[in-house]
């Protein structure tokens, strides 16, 4: 059969249509699943994250009462040098993980962080009677103080 110019031509099959559609349908699909998967991803790192803080945090707050106890114990005068290593290991060890003391004196009472014991003129904290406990952004204990 000789090409004649109705035939030379190409043209377009009806069933080409249909699986460019398809073929756009499923990409479409696809973008979406992908966009799922990666938000799914996300929100599953934000929740691990938040629930290692948590796990974290309620650890280092069960281990205050024993910090309480190592301090107090290396303040007697019966302190033995064990009694200061065991101590020190281990406020190096809560504060690797984030913990921060508060105990400052001369500071402006802050609700945030202290607990008063007394009505100060001024608001000023004039003595810390037991130290607070900070862990990242999370008050885990505040500081018992006398305000001035």
């Amino acid at each position: 059969m000789a090409p004649t110019p109705e035939n030379d031509a190409v043209t377009e099959n009806p069933s080409d249509d249909a699986l460019s559609g398809d073929v756009a349908e499923l990409t479409d699909l696809l973008q979406r699943l992908q966009a799922d998967f990666d938000n799914y991803r996300k929100r599953s790192r934000s929740e691990n994250g938040l629930a290692r803080e948590h796990a974290t945090s309620a650890l280092v707050k069960s281990l205050l009462p024993a910090l309480d106890a190592l301090d107090a114990m290396v303040s007697s005068p019966q302190a033995t040098p064990g009694a200061a290593l065991t101590h020190r290991l281990f406020t190096q060890a809560l504060s690797a993980a984030g913990l921060r003391r508060i105990e400052e004196t001369g500071v402006v009472f802050d609700p945030g962080v202290h607990e008063p014991v007394n009505a100060g003129v001024h608001n000023v904290v004039t003595k810390v009677l037991r130290p607070g406990y900070q862990l990242g952004t999370s008050l885990l204990r505040p500081a018992t103080v006398e305000l001035d």
